[in-house]
């Protein structure tokens, strides 16, 4: 194995940023950060070339093995090159009786250059036949010049989009390899035959700016957060929308998703989003991704979790926050979140509650409703992806039943089914029959893109007791919940909140007590108003939930 020495150049006298090698970037000096990667290199000797005394210290101070080389004053001005720098460095180091093969400079302004990186670059360097080999970043953009005759023209042959423009690349600062026999001949690091080494645009940041420090800042501050979701005909979408949603707003940290094989509805969904998607088969695999991709949180959104679950990623050293979990592994989580649950008292690691549901952006779109509909003219059916006791056959049914009245009211329907609804043809089939026998317009319409335009339009909705709800009484309409099974039924906010007709569970239910609320709403115009005012004390707190919950995770990744 080659002898490396790694040289870290660090002049005092910063203008840019005073003090930039010894300021404290994420928690710690820059120049630690060089060092750090320095020090990871196999049968190294790490070397600091400076003439600040500060600097020397805090190197000194550096819980590593570092060398300190005492630059010459004329080596330290402003205009000087590294070249020289670097060589005056080996020759010093050298003067101590040892010989090297080969020379590293690592800039301490590149502090997002990881130890990977570096050793798969020297490793490179050691088996190609070249002299030297520098970082650099590949970019694709359309560049423009100047030439001698000071005309302005461009860089490339012909203007067509960035992914189809042959790369170019660009210098990083983060470091240059070189033999040591080449750079002592020639007093140059980059001459013979040389080779580009792309690094991720990631490790690419050379701080010169205030603007790049920021970079840094937030780039070193950037976790690694992994969404587990749950995605199919059975339990519809809404676990995989809030994942996006919080995706969304995490744009600052790197978010993936985990997901099981027979997830298929929110596979897709997650693709179409163009997030990162992890697919496990079983819980083996799935320890395989979590090691492999070593995220710093997991949120899981898939119900019910067990004590050994949660515990199993926990002792990986990961942090948990679990969504609307019943479950034992609650125990074990760091945090749980329970938008659908409300509880007079918070516990230690639980929050519960409607300001803490997560709407979708489509949802802030609108304005502020001031007052309910004069008539109730259009009346949303929607009862969720799935659908799973067909309440949307069932209200169908009852509107054929009392046509007359709905035909004497002016009332159209408007029936949106999921992707994992499965009688979308007989639906479709009783709606035609409704309207060219009874004269009842009933549109259905499947797995609808944009939900709260039609929320936002209706004069009244019927749905189940779920997360439906919340985005409902966000844009202030009226609204009248059968709960689908059990665990619906708990969910207690269509209780808490007086402006929801909530009729309990579907099982329990007859036919008649829904034809009676609508009835009710339809022709009683102070009913309505009471309806609103009781919804409208709820609609900002429910929009402001994302925010909260966004809260809660950076907490816990601030932990």
């Amino acid at each position: 194995m080659q002898k490396v020495l790694v040289v870290i150049p660090a002049r005092g006298g910063s203008k840019g940023i005073p003090g930039k090698n010894t300021r404290f970037l994420n928690g710690k000096p820059l120049i630690w950060y060089a060092l750090g990667v320095a020090n990871t290199i196999a049968n190294a000797t790490v070397a600091v070339s400076t003439e600040d005394d500060t600097i020397a210290s805090y190197c000194k101070a550096f819980p590593g093995n570092t060398t300190i080389v005492k630059r010459p004053a004329h080596l330290a001005e402003d205009h000087i090159p590294l070249d020289p720098v670097i060589k005056d460095a080996v020759e010093q180091m050298e003067s101590q009786g040892e010989r090297y093969e080969t020379v590293v400079t690592i800039q301490p302004t590149s502090p997002l250059l990881t130890a990977h990186t570096l050793g798969e670059a020297l490793a490179a360097f050691e088996t190609a036949q070249i002299d030297s080999m520098i970082a650099v970043c590949e970019k694709a953009h359309l560049f423009w010049y100047t030439d001698e005759a000071g005309e302005v023209k461009q860089f490339y042959p012909e203007r067509v989009n960035r992914q189809l423009l042959k790369p170019t690349y660009d210098e990083t600062g983060a470091f240059v390899i070189c033999k040591r026999d080449v750079l002592l001949a020639t007093g140059e690091r980059l001459v013979g035959t040389i080779q580009c080494y792309t690094i991720p645009e990631r490790e690419s940041t050379d701080i010169d700016s205030w603007q790049d420090w920021m970079i840094a800042e937030a780039t070193l501050k950037r976790k690694k957060i992994a969404l587990h979701v749950i995605g199919k005909a059975n339990v519809g979408l809404g676990h995989v929308y809030r994942g996006l949603t919080i995706a969304e707003m995490l744009l600052e940290h790197e978010v993936l998703f985990l997901i099981g094989k027979d997830q298929d509805l929110g596979m897709q969904k997650i693709k179409d989003s163009n997030y990162p998607v992890y697919i496990y088969d079983n819980q083996a695999q799935f320890d395989e991704l979590l090691s492999t991709i070593q995220p710093d949180i997991v949120i899981n959104d898939i119900l019910d979790t067990d004590y050994d679950f949660i515990k199993n990623i926990k002792d990986k050293g990961i942090r948990v926050v679990n969504f609307e979990d019943l479950g034992s592994g609650t125990a074990c989580a760091d945090m749980v979140i329970n938008a659908l649950y409300e509880c007079s008292f918070q516990e230690e690691r639980h929050v519960y509650g409607y300001t803490y549901e997560c709407l979708r952006n489509e949802f802030y779109l609108y304005e502020k409703k001031e007052r309910p509909a004069d008539k109730i003219r259009t009346v949303l059916v929607t009862f969720g992806g799935t659908d799973p006791n067909n309440l949307t056959q069932t209200v169908l049914a009852l509107i054929s039943e009392h046509a007359n009245y709905f035909k004497e009211q002016g009332i159209r329907f408007t029936v949106i089914v999921g992707p994992g609804y499965g009688d979308k043809e007989n639906l479709a089939a009783l709606a035609r029959e409704i309207k060219a026998q009874q004269g009842i317009v009933v549109d259905v319409l499947p797995d609808v893109k944009f939900m709260s335009d039609y929320m936002y339009k209706a004069d009244l909705i019927i749905t189940s007791n779920g997360r439906t709800v919340y985005e409902v009484v966000a844009l202030r309409t009226p609204v009248i919940t059968i709960s689908q099974n059990l665990r619906e039924e708990s969910h207690l906010f269509a209780k808490i909140c007086k402006g929801i007709v909530n009729l309990g569970l579907h099982s329990e239910l007859q036919a008649s007590a829904i034809f009676n609320g609508i009835k009710r709403i339809v022709e009683n115009p102070d009913y309505r108003q009471y309806l609103f005012e009781e919804v409208a004390k709820f609609s900002e707190g429910i929009k402001q939930g994302k925010y909260n919950v966004i809260a809660t995770i950076n907490k816990e990744l601030a932990k």
